[in-house]
């Protein structure tokens, strides 16, 4: 009986090809990415648990736990990313705030903690929309990416909330 290895062939060729396709190897923007949200995704879960003690208003206390819920879920896929990359987090990175501003901050109460909140937050959050615009721009792995976009496009919406809420809480509104 003679046997042919063609179909053995043609399976392993078809497996190298797909894997080849599928998997992109992080680059040094994937990199810096993964570096860089997680110490700014600690510094924003450090503010927000301090404000869900904290707020006085009402509207700005339903946005900070809503803004609790995603960070918690992207920070466990950048900490799995930061393992399998061997990335090392950043010291410095866009959207930080001094050790100094967090006391000032946590000296506050009331309105005047709300409002400097919001405005320390919508600095953060800014930081936030350049690292992921960066990462849209130059990042090679597609699930980085996706976490980029949504990153965009969850806190530019909380952006505009913020913004919004600053006027109002600023009013006394």
């Amino acid at each position: 009986m003679k046997r042919s290895f063609a179909p053995v062939i043609v399976i392993v060729s078809l497996a190298v090809v797909l894997v080849s396709c599928g998997e992109v190897e992080p680059n040094a923007a994937d990199h810096r990415f993964v570096g860089e949200m997680i110490p700014h995704h600690h510094l924003g879960m450090e503010l927000i648990d301090q404000a869900t003690r904290r707020v006085d208003d009402t509207r700005l206390r339903r946005l900070v736990f809503e803004m609790s819920s995603y960070h918690v879920s992207e920070l466990d896929q950048l900490h799995e990313w930061e393992k399998e990359w061997a990335v090392k987090p950043a010291v410095d990175f866009p959207g930080d705030i001094s050790e100094s501003e967090l006391a000032d901050l946590f000296a506050l109460s009331g309105r005047d903690y709300d409002l400097r909140w919001l405005e320390l937050m919508i600095d953060h959050h800014e930081g936030a929309l350049d690292i992921a615009e960066r990462q849209m721009r130059e990042g090679s792995d597609g699930a980085a990416i996706d976490m980029a976009t949504s990153v965009s496009r969850v806190q530019t919406d909380d952006l505009s909330r913020m913004r919004d809420l600053l006027v109002l809480v600023g009013q006394g509104a």
